[in-house]
């Protein structure tokens, strides 16, 4: 059976409601082809009843060490996403530390990057941390 969230969809609706654009993200635990594959069939199940106008985040939490592995592993997304009208809306939500987990070079112009590392506040310029940063262009 599949299990949808009542907050996404309940989220989804408030966005909806102000006419506001949004972008989803998926924990991608997969550790292997078989489950990246798995996963991805039960991904669509959301994609294709609230489709992400800003795109689709990965956010990897594989257990795999083998950069080959986890290479495997995004190739199988992106051939969904790609599939799925959102192979130019598609981006990683990791870490420095992850990013040396799988071939950059390999999928830097496939994907974004959202490098979530934590950072010290003092070092940050007061700029980006201003509300027209999280605006939406009409």
């Amino acid at each position: 059976q599949t299990y949808m969230n009542g907050y996404l969809a309940n989220q989804i609706q408030r966005c909806n409601d102000a006419g506001m654009p949004y972008a989803l993200y998926v924990n991608v635990r997969a550790r292997n082809v078989i489950e990246a594959d798995a996963e991805c069939r039960a991904l669509y199940y959301v994609i294709s009843r609230y489709p992400p106008k800003l795109g689709l985040w990965l956010a990897l939490q594989t257990n795999a060490t083998i950069k080959s592995v986890n290479d495997s592993i995004l190739e199988v997304y992106y051939k969904y996403l790609y599939r799925w009208g959102l192979g130019a809306k598609c981006g990683l939500y990791i870490t420095r530390k992850q990013i040396d987990t799988i071939t950059w070079d390999k999928f830097k112009d496939r994907f974004y990057l959202w490098c979530i590392d934590d950072m010290n506040v003092s070092e940050v310029d007061d700029e980006l941390l201003t509300p027209e940063m999280f605006e939406v262009a009409d």
